[in-house]
């Protein structure tokens, strides 16, 4: 609501654009993995790209990084595009070698912080997003997997969760202890947002 979201309404990557003033001052640009590109590509037949890299940049209105300049140290906010549940996952279409359009390397954010941090001792992960009980709850451990020594929290009350009754979960607050117990089960801290403060202060 305080971003002027109809709450009913799916959101697109457009509507980063409010979300782009909190950080337009700072050194951003746009990491699209290779799966990415080929998330419509069926197997047998010779790949094609999904779309351009241009197509991309447009659509998040921000230009693409060399990832190198991420691991010096000259970018301080990266957008990263997904198509799997698990944002940390990698291209399972390494085998395709180079195709026209689309990066030989296939980096992502997380493949990025693993050059630069191996198992992430002193690095903190806040999770906040769409769907708690699928893309943040496999993105977290996706997460741990990689960085087993990095504090990981997820923002229960900024994230979107599950409609609980149809999975036979009578109420919200039995479904929000449910997704509590999965995390803490993989070693995630399930926190409100005022609890992560208190925690912080």
């Amino acid at each position: 609501e305080a971003l002027g979201v109809d709450q009913t309404k799916t959101a697109i990557p457009k509507l980063t654009e409010k979300l782009q003033d909190i950080v337009k001052d700072k050194k951003a640009g746009l990491i699209v993995p290779r799966n990415v590109f080929f998330q419509d590509y069926d197997g047998g037949k010779k790949p094609e790209p999904a779309f351009t890299l241009e197509d991309v940049e447009e659509t998040f209105g921000v230009e693409s990084i060399d990832p190198q300049d991420f691991l010096d140290g000259k970018i301080d906010y990266v957008i990263n595009a997904k198509h799997y549940k698990d944002g940390t996952r990698g291209n399972a279409h390494a085998r395709l070698g180079h195709v026209p359009g689309v990066p030989d390397e296939d980096w992502n954010v997380f493949s990025l912080l693993k050059e630069q941090y191996g198992n992430g001792e002193g690095l903190q992960f806040d999770i906040v997003g769409v769907v708690m009980g699928i893309c943040i709850y496999q993105t977290a451990c996706g997460i741990f997997d990689l960085f087993p020594r990095a504090e990981i929290n997820v923002i229960a009350d900024a994230c979107t969760h599950l409609v609980y009754e149809p999975l036979g979960i009578e109420s919200e607050e039995t479904g929000n202890l449910v997704a509590k117990k999965m995390c803490q089960q993989i070693g995630v801290n399930y926190m409100s947002t005022e609890e992560y403060l208190r925690e912080k202060d």
